[in-house]
């Protein structure tokens, strides 16, 4: 059936004779080779039963998908139950996303109609592929409102296993940051996040995060990330942002990830308009982490309150058998 319907939406696509061949051809090797992964939607049709729906959809999806190896992602609009069975559910760890410019023919309607992200991202996750993958790539995908809040609600799920979130250059706009930011807060499973993007998502975006990652009430335990003002990626040992203007939000940032992260090993903040308040996150981290041995201050407007902050943490650190092998506190 799925070379059927390959034959069939080529030649309504059209290209003309060798290229439609060449298409085909493309397309049947990639069967071949199961390297596709096929999309199918399914919704109630006026001259089509329900009963005739279930007969179709077990045939498809059990028979031809389930027992091919294909990979394949459902997409229903209507309540009729999908005739899964357990031993033809298959795993899946991880799923990218490229909408970008990214159509499906209707064979009822024999038109071309964009694919929506929204409705995609909520199909996953309410599904039990939802309760498999742990990485989730949107990148580079234009996701509007709708999109966003779907994502909003997977991470507030308490079945969500996302352990990496990509939401890097999706055009999210400062409301959508803040809905996402709402959803980390309540979420207990990611560790790795890239929210990278132009217009880069505002400092309080970050700053938020981080306030997530250092409340003792939330269970954000983010490890790694990748922003507009730091990269920190799994098994980096050093983080150098000497010289560099980093805001008040990208502090309290990465102050949260130090609290959860265990891989770094050097920090140096020389010169970078670390505050007072930057130094109180800082030492609520360094509280939770063993594992940093240097830590760079050099050139920061501390004050005497941001010092005392560090000082307090160095010292019930070294207490506990863990003392930074440098720190530079002198004053800008």
């Amino acid at each position: 059936m799925l070379r059927e319907l390959i034959s069939t939406a080529m030649s309504k696509f059209g290209g003309g004779g060798q290229k439609e061949a060449q298409a085909r051809a493309l397309l049947l090797q990639a069967l071949d080779m199961r390297a596709l992964v096929v999309v199918l939607e399914y919704a109630l049709h006026e001259d089509v039963d329900r009963d005739t729906m279930s007969q179709l959809l077990e045939s498809f999806v059990v028979k031809e998908l389930g027992h091919s190896g294909q990979r394949f992602v459902l997409v229903g609009s209507t309540d009729l139950a999908l005739p899964l069975e357990d031993d033809v559910t298959f795993s899946m760890e991880s799923f990218g996303l490229n909408m970008r410019g990214w159509v499906h023919f209707d064979m009822v309607d024999g038109v071309e109609k964009k694919l929506e992200a929204a409705r995609l991202i909520h199909e996953l996750h309410s599904s039990r592929v939802g309760r498999m993958v742990s990485t989730l790539n949107l990148s580079s995908n234009p996701l509007d409102p709708d999109a966003s809040r779907a994502a909003y609600e997977w991470l507030r799920t308490s079945s969500c296993v996302l352990t990496s979130l990509d939401v890097s250059f999706t055009g999210l706009q400062e409301e959508d940051w803040e809905n996402l930011c709402m959803a980390f807060q309540s979420n207990a499973s990611l560790t790795y996040l890239d929210i990278r993007a132009w217009p880069p998502p505002s400092d309080n975006v970050l700053h938020h995060i981080g306030s997530s990652l250092l409340d003792p009430a939330s269970p954000l335990a983010l490890k790694y990330a990748r922003t507009n003002a730091f990269d920190i990626v799994e098994g980096a040992s050093k983080l150098n942002l000497e010289e560099t203007a980093v805001g008040p939000g990208a502090i309290s940032m990465i102050a949260g990830l130090l609290k959860h992260n265990a891989s770094l090993r050097e920090l140096n903040l020389n010169a970078a308009g670390v505050t007072s308040d930057g130094a109180a996150a800082l030492a609520t981290a360094l509280r939770s982490n063993w594992s940093l041995s240097v830590l760079r201050l050099l050139h920061n407007p501390l004050e005497s309150t941001g010092r005392a902050h560090i000082d307090d943490a160095v010292a019930e650190r070294t207490a506990a058998g863990h003392p930074l092998q440098l720190l530079e506190l002198r004053g800008p």
